[in-house]
């Protein structure tokens, strides 16, 4: 089960945290390929049973979606760190608002 945990880091640190996560998604995909190279070696030596090749398939696909959920972590981290450093467009939270009849609000 995929859970979120949340804690404290130093700002510095998430470009580490981020790389620490593309890592670990280069090797499961690398790990993957090789369960696919040997689920093909193992198809082409099997005439009616197929359940090796089949489980391989699985395992290489439960490979593959743990890269895609570090690929989004990693994505996720880098566009908040670069959202901090270089601003977003269009955020009002903070930041004083006009309606449209001319009055200012201070939104929290």
């Amino acid at each position: 089960m995929r859970v979120r945990v949340s804690y404290g880091v130093d700002l510095e640190e998430l470009p580490e945290i981020s790389e620490s996560l593309l890592q670990s998604s280069i090797e499961n995909l690398k790990s993957s390929l090789d369960i696919l190279e040997r689920a093909v070696l193992d198809l082409k030596d099997s005439d009616t049973n197929f359940i090796a090749t089949i489980q391989m398939i699985d395992k290489a696909r439960v490979k593959i979606g743990k890269s895609d959920l570090n690929l989004s972590d990693s994505q996720t981290i880098l566009e908040g760190l670069n959202n901090h450093y270089n601003g977003e467009k269009n955020v009002s939270e903070g930041r004083s608002t006009v309606d449209s009849s001319g009055n200012t609000t201070d939104e929290t």
